[in-house]
């Protein structure tokens, strides 16, 4: 949950950070917001905050019920599928 909205944070896992802007803004709408450090998030239509993952190594460090969004590029990681496995069995949302 982010402090400032209580809402659920979400993750978007893309080959990079371009190909994750590009997924969220211009295949699914979603508004483009930034970070005060400069890095970006989306809003997604159900108004939660959804962060750019790319590492999927990350995806081992994430709580039980956290939903990831596959995005552009995702499918080109090293055992891509193996690693889905991995954050299934770990209870994450993989979409």
């Amino acid at each position: 949950m982010t402090p400032e909205t209580s809402r659920p944070i979400h993750y978007l896992l893309a080959q990079s950070a371009v190909a994750a802007d590009n997924t969220a803004r211009i295949d699914w709408g979603w508004t483009r917001r930034q970070q005060p450090d400069g890095r970006p998030y989306w809003i997604n239509n159900e108004g939660d905050h959804v962060y750019p993952l790319t590492n999927p190594r990350q995806l081992a460090e994430m709580r039980r019920g956290t939903r990831v969004y596959r995005g552009h590029g995702y499918w080109h990681f090293p055992d891509i599928d193996a690693v889905l496995d991995l954050a299934r069995a770990r209870e994450l949302e993989i979409i």
